[in-house]
C-alpha cells in the first residue's frame, strides 16, 4: 500500500506513485534477503532497491503514464 500526504500536489503524487510502482515491478529475491537480514547496511539496501532493474522499471512506468496523459489530451 502506498499512502500519500494530503498536502502533496498532483505532480509530486504522480512521481511518488510511479516510483513505488517501479519498486513493485523490480522487487526480487535479493532485495527480500536484504530486508530480512538483521545486519543489512542501510546504504547497501538503498543501492539494491534502486539498481538497474528498478531504473528500467521506472522508465516503463513513466512511459506508461505519459501514454495515458497523451491519450487523455
Amino acid at each position: 500500500m502506498v499512502l500519500l500526504n494530503d498536502e502533496m500536489r498532483e505532480p509530486q503524487a504522480v512521481e511518488v506513485l510511479c516510483h513505488e510502482w517501479a519498486h513493485a515491478l523490480a522487487w526480487n529475491f535479493a532485495v527480500d534477503r536484504l530486508i530480512n537480514a538483521p545486519d543489512t547496511d542501510p546504504v547497501e539496501f538503498e543501492r539494491a532497491c534502486h539498481d538497474e532493474a528498478w531504473g528500467c522499471a521506472y522508465s516503463r512506468v513513466w512511459r506508461a503514464y505519459l501514454d495515458v496523459i497523451r491519450d487523455a489530451a
